[in-house]
């Protein structure tokens, strides 16, 4: 067998001892540390018995997980309803006896008489009768908006007039 050179034996030597220190002071370690002390725990108390039942009752028939499998539908809970906004309050729109319109490109006026209060009326495009808005005027009509209702009230032309009969 070959010698090792000096160098190398001091090595080895080295770290001979580092491995043997560090064993003993693992086992001192190990020894020093005081052995676990059993606590005495109390029994517990008889469990009271329940005369008529079983001890366990299953939570479900046999089979009924073959019946109605845990994540189907239909073991959902139902979708909640949807919630239905209420309808909307119908406002009745103004009696009106449109006489006269002067209609432009964009805007217009109209004339006439409110039959509800007997009184005349001169509304303009964009103008508000309660809680009707005028949309538009037009040379036939006058048209009025309330949220979702539309009343159209037509030019009424008065008859013409008669020529009165001779005297005689």
């Amino acid at each position: 067998m070959p010698t090792l050179p000096i160098l190398d034996r001091g090595v080895v030597v080295l770290a001979g001892i580092g491995m043997a220190a560090g064993a003993a002071m693992a086992l001192a370690g190990i020894l020093s540390v005081p052995k676990p002390v059993a606590a005495i725990i109390p029994p517990l108390p008889p469990a009271a018995a329940v005369h008529g039942q079983p001890a366990t009752q299953p939570l479900a028939e046999p089979g009924e997980a073959v019946r109605r499998p845990p994540f189907s539908q239909s073991r959902r809970p139902p979708p909640p309803k949807p919630v239905v906004p209420p309808p909307p309050v119908l406002i009745p729109a103004p009696d009106l006896q449109v006489t006269g319109i002067i209609a432009g490109v964009s805007n217009g006026i109209a004339t006439g008489m409110d039959k509800r209060v007997q009184k005349p009326f001169r509304l303009r495009t964009g103008d508000a009768l309660g809680e009707w808005r005028v949309e538009a005027i037009t040379r036939t009509s006058l048209r009025l908006r309330h949220e979702g209702q539309v009343q159209d009230f037509p030019l009424v032309i008065p008859p013409p007039i008669t020529p009165a009969p001779p005297p005689r």
